[in-house]
């Protein structure tokens, strides 16, 4: 052998064995502190790395594409095949760029304006969804869930989550337990109320905290303009026609704050810090405000956009994904108080060169630059092996507050079904993060103080999607009086980011039948 040939064998394996070292580290992030006011955390990602990632996210997005263009009945009224005839076949990371993955910036009556999702992150979203539901794990979860939920007479003809040990069995038991919960829905829930923590004349729990400026981490009301807008009306300010006003619901005093996301599109972190705030309230009977600017840091550093970690430069997550990532890198939520979300007033509305001109502008916090994710970010290394370092505001490392497991009830097939189990997952004090698209109806309730109620329209145009958290249900035959009549079964209570001058004190009631033609995700989380 040449000593030419001898060197190039050498630096190939030292090649080959910092790559390996480098995939093996990936998952990894290294935490320095700088004192007490922040810290960096870095992460070395291979090539190889982002490859697969990539290849993953293409995978998921043809799973969605492929399942509507086979099924076309179940295609949610925003997600036509029509309109991805351009990813039929291979698809490939060129073909992602034909699709937008900015969402689009909209203008509310009250002059206010809200960044959507994209279409590619809610096509995204479909993906995960229908990959979650064909995992064992998570059917077998869900399922074992609503068992527990079930009165008496309904388990005895019910299997057992025990005695369910394969697919085949798993997916002829969930069969009938979906059809036993169509047909007595309203008899299950009573029997879930009847043991629930509030009885259904709800009386105000001593440990409710109707001030906001009360809940732990909060800090709207020592920093004005530049903070989440964390508010709550009184109950004078009410609709009097609304929901909220007039009907009880397990989640009702368990709910924090109403916030404000403004003109950036963090829906997404605002839906999922809800999730484990009502989750805390439950469990720990105290209010809490987590920062929606550290979830989204964490939700984009970490891949959960539609398109990756190469994505976390545009505004926009995928709510599954997102959740699947802060589980998996055990990502500890932080207090609002740590990292204070910045509502980026003057904002450009899409970005140029990875960055959002003005994002900073008016901000007094602790830490913000133009990318979407707003910290400070240092990219070092060879192509094939860079480490990223990201400067952030310092984290409590007591915090609990995180994701350990999320379950996907969504099934584009049995959208009925995922529904009626939401209804009862609520009912149970289990909050629910939704995805959904958003149409005119959406945004006529939008605007300005009202009662509320969205109504399915058909024919509406989709102007792009969202994620929120549902917290109840009322059923047509339990409207208030005055109220209008939903399309099909009753009102999902909505948890809304869009601050307390939209809808209801910030609450919309979403007709299930609304939720049943653009829903992408329904997901709940363990903490």
């Amino acid at each position: 052998m040449s000593r030419t040939t001898a060197k190039l064998v050498i630096a190939t394996s030292i090649l080959m064995a910092t790559m390996v070292m480098a995939n093996a580290n990936a998952q990894e992030w290294k935490i320095v502190k700088l004192g007490d006011k922040s810290e960096k955390m870095s992460k070395r990602i291979t090539n190889s790395d982002l490859k697969r990632m990539q290849r993953d996210d293409l995978l998921k997005l043809k799973r969605a594409v492929k399942y509507f263009e086979k099924n076309p009945s179940k295609t949610p009224d925003h997600m036509n095949p029509g309109k991805f005839k351009k990813l039929k076949g291979p698809i490939l990371a060129g073909d992602i760029s034909k699709l937008s993955d900015e969402g689009p910036v909209v203008t509310l009556g009250d002059g206010s304006k809200k960044k959507l999702l994209s279409n590619l992150e809610m096509l995204s979203d479909v993906g995960d969804s229908l990959q979650k539901e064909k995992q064992f794990k998570n059917t077998k979860k869900s399922y074992s869930r609503i068992y527990k939920l079930l009165p008496a007479k309904y388990k005895k003809r019910t299997p057992s989550p025990l005695k369910l040990k394969d697919k085949t069995k798993l997916t002829a038991a969930y069969a009938r337990l979906y059809k036993d919960i169509s047909i007595n829905l309203n008899d299950i829930i009573i029997g879930i109320l009847r043991d629930n923590k509030d009885d259904n004349g709800q009386t105000i729990p001593a440990y409710y905290e109707a001030n906001c400026a009360n809940e732990q981490g909060d800090l709207a009301n020592t920093t004005g303009v530049t903070a989440d807008q964390s508010n709550r009306c009184n109950s004078s300010t009410y609709s009097s026609s609304g929901l909220y006003k007039n009907k009880s619901f397990p989640l009702k005093y368990k709910t924090t704050c109403i916030k404000d996301q403004a003109q950036r599109g963090t829906c997404v972190s605002f839906a999922i810090n809800a999730a484990i705030e009502v989750h805390n309230y439950v469990e720990n009977q105290k209010a809490i405000n987590l920062s929606e600017q550290f979830t989204y840091f964490y939700g984009e550093i970490s891949g959960g956009s539609s398109s990756g970690f190469s994505g976390r430069y545009g505004y926009g997550l995928n709510n599954s994904k997102t959740l699947g990532k802060l589980d998996s890198e055990n990502h500890k939520l932080q207090l609002e108080s740590r990292w204070e979300y910045n509502p980026s007033f003057n904002i450009a509305s899409n970005k140029s060169a990875n960055e959002y001109a003005s994002s900073c502008s008016g901000y007094s916090g602790p830490m913000c630059t133009n990318f979407a994710f707003q910290a400070e970010e240092d990219i070092s290394g060879p192509f094939w092996n860079k480490t990223y370092t990201y400067t952030v505001p310092s984290r409590s490392s007591s915090t609990t507050w995180q994701v350990k497991d999320y379950t996907s009830i969504w099934s584009s097939i049995h959208k009925k079904n995922s529904l009626n189990e939401a209804i009862l997952l609520v009912n149970d004090e289990v909050p629910v993060i939704v995805g959904f698209s958003v149409k005119q109806n959406f945004m006529d309730k939008a605007g300005s103080q009202n009662n509320g109620y969205v109504k399915w329209k058909s024919g509406e145009s989709t102007l792009g999607g969202h994620a929120a958290l549902l917290v109840g249900f009322v059923s047509n035959s339990n409207r208030p009086s005055g109220a209008p009549a939903a399309e099909e079964e009753g009102y999902f209570i909505m948890k809304n980011s869009w601050g307390t001058g939209s809808a209801d004190c910030g609450y919309f009631y979403v007709d299930y039948k609304y939720l049943r033609k653009t829903a992408s995700s329904l997901n709940y989380i363990d903490i």
